[in-house]
This record gives C-alpha cells, structure tokens and sequence, in this order.
C-alpha cells in the first residue's frame, strides 16, 4: 500500500498555531517514512502512546498537546517525537510488552535518524521518574547497539544506575542484546518480570 492509498485522519483538542505546526510536521514526517501497512489516526490531546487496532488496521498515534517539544514549538523535537511514534506503531504490531516495544522501535529509528533521537532521549532523560530504573534506562538500551558513546552519557544520567546494573546483569545482558529473535525476547520478558517481583 502506497503512502497515497493510506487513509490519515489528524485531530485535535485544540485549535491553535501550536496544533497547526505540529501537523505540518506530521505531514513531513509521514512522508519521509514512507509506506505503511495500516490506516493512521494522529491525535493531539492526552498523553503520549499508540495504540494499534489489528482488526480494523488501524493505528493512532497521540501526541501530548503539553509535550515540552510542542509547548516550545521545537520543530525539531515535534519531528523526532512523531517519527519515533510511527517506529513504535509498526513494532507494536507484534504484541510484546511496552518496554521492548520501545527498545525495538528506537533501535529502528536510530539506523536512520540517531542524531534525531537521541536529542529527545537526551532530553526525556532529565526527566524519567528515577525510582523506576528500568524505564528511566530505555533511553540506554536503545544506544547501547547503535552508539556506545551517547549510550555512556545516557547511563551516566540515571541515578545509581552502576549499582542498579551491577545487581541486575543478566537483565541488563538481555536487553543490551539484539531482541532479534524470540529466544531473546522471551528471555529478556522473564528478567523483566523477575525484576519486578525482587522490586
């Protein structure tokens, strides 16, 4: 399916420049990915997710209006946000748990765009809930096979995150690994859940 064929409903709770910005935005950045498999709804309102519908192909995309990149009109950030978005909908086809979602898609992304992600990586960094190591760490994961030199600086901003690895290695083996096959991912879920029930 062409770009062209695909059906694009964009929405919005709120009827500004900012919404208007971003959705020209969304419009580049739609086309720069290329083709896609399922229909796009892209939504600026609530928090930041997508969820897939595999009965109806379609998927929707949302954009948090009070996103930090929308609430300064950071063209950049808008462009890298959305991007990683549409990443994030092609991997969440495959129906794994949120954390390896995110992995993947960045992983994906940073083939092709890494300076782009890393500038919001770089930035959610600051301001991941440090109690939750796990996540505060996806932005690691993610470098950590693509550039090791942005995954160090990414690492270095977690709190206690060398302790925290040095407690964890099998789990931080697993999903420093390439998450390409089922075997790893099925290892890396049972870490994941390991962990949670030791924290």
């Amino acid at each position: 399916m062409h770009i062209q064929l695909m059906r694009v409903k964009k929405k919005t709770d709120f009827e500004d420049e900012k919404s208007k910005l971003v959705f020209r935005i969304f419009d580049r950045v739609l086309a720069a990915y290329g083709e896609l498999p399922f229909d796009i709804v892209f939504y600026i309102g609530g928090e930041t997710e997508v969820i897939y519908d595999e009965g109806q192909r379609e998927a929707t995309l949302i954009l948090n209006y009070y996103d930090r990149f929308v609430m300064e009109s950071d063209e950049k950030g808008i462009w890298a946000r959305i991007m990683y978005l549409l990443y994030l909908t092609a991997v969440k086809q495959q129906e794994m748990p949120e954390i390896i979602d995110e992995i993947i898609a960045g992983r994906r992304m940073a083939v092709h765009y890494p300076e782009e992600l890393f500038y919001i990586m770089y930035i959610d960094a600051v301001s991941f809930p440090q109690d939750e190591k796990i996540v505060s760490l996806i932005p690691y994961f993610i470098f950590s096979r693509v550039d090791k030199y942005n995954a160090g600086l990414l690492f270095s901003m977690v709190n206690e995150a060398e302790k925290f690895k040095s407690k964890n290695k099998k789990l931080f083996a697993a999903l420093e690994s390439s998450l390409g096959t089922e075997k790893s991912v099925v290892n890396a879920l049972n870490l994941l859940e390991q962990n949670e029930i030791e924290n």
